[in-house]
């Protein structure tokens, strides 16, 4: 329901809702912020980094637009919307013409990640990601909280691998069955210990480390740990 709703959203925002602005003046705590919204062609992924209570650098992680991506003004605006945020220490950017739906996407999802770094967010879903395991897809999580406890895990994995730096689903198919037993394990785990000192599954070493990564960061963003 939660995929749903961060889809429907981001379909408001494309067909002309107005996405909320960061001036400069916000104050951040230094750190490292995630904002996510949902596409059914392909997760935004952005990491913010804060540091000395200013925009330091903005990242898209996800998903890639190379030169063979088809819309030429995506890739224009995709390669310039790190630097400008940086540039003007907002997320107020320059829309270029026919990059519409990026520019709406890229926008919100910095603002998340803003708003959770200068204490205004008022969601209780947080992200986390685990980008030491690129080989193996990054591992991004969705944590909720309520009342400082975790409600809830989810592991997003990529829609599209061509495009997205995701993890792939290793539900019912994946082949290898520790990977599949961690990845249909760990969010029942986690929010039953309420921790991030989960055990190493043997034979799933990098995945678990991955997890427990992700989820550390999560749980820094929502102040849990």
């Amino acid at each position: 329901m939660k995929r749903l709703f961060s889809i429907l959203l981001s379909l408001v925002l494309f067909f002309g809702g107005v996405v909320p602005t960061v001036s400069a003046n916000s104050k951040y705590r230094d750190g490292k912020y995630i904002g996510y919204v949902a596409d059914e062609h392909g997760d935004i992924v952005i990491e913010v980094t804060i540091d000395q209570g200013k925009i330091d650098k903005v990242e898209i992680i996800s998903p890639i637009k190379n030169d063979n991506y088809p819309n030429k003004a995506a890739i224009e605006f995709y390669n310039k919307f790190p630097q400008e945020v940086v540039d003007k220490q907002s997320n107020e950017v320059d829309l270029i013409s026919g990059a519409t739906k990026s520019y709406n996407q890229y926008r919100k999802a910095t603002d998340i990640a803003l708003a959770i770094a200068s204490g205004r967010y008022e969601s209780n879903l947080y992200y986390g990601i685990a980008k030491d395991y690129k080989d193996h897809g990054y591992v991004l999580l969705e944590v909720t909280i309520e009342e400082e406890l975790i409600k809830e895990v989810d592991i997003i994995p990529a829609k599209d691998e061509k495009i997205e730096e995701l993890a792939e689903n290793k539900g019912l198919r994946y082949p290898y069955y520790p990977a599949k037993k961690l990845y249909n394990d760990f969010p029942k785990t986690v929010v039953k210990e309420q921790s991030t000192d989960i055990d190493i599954v043997s034979g799933a070493t990098v995945s678990t480390k991955a997890y427990k990564d992700a989820l550390k960061q999560a749980l820094e963003q929502a102040g849990l740990n």
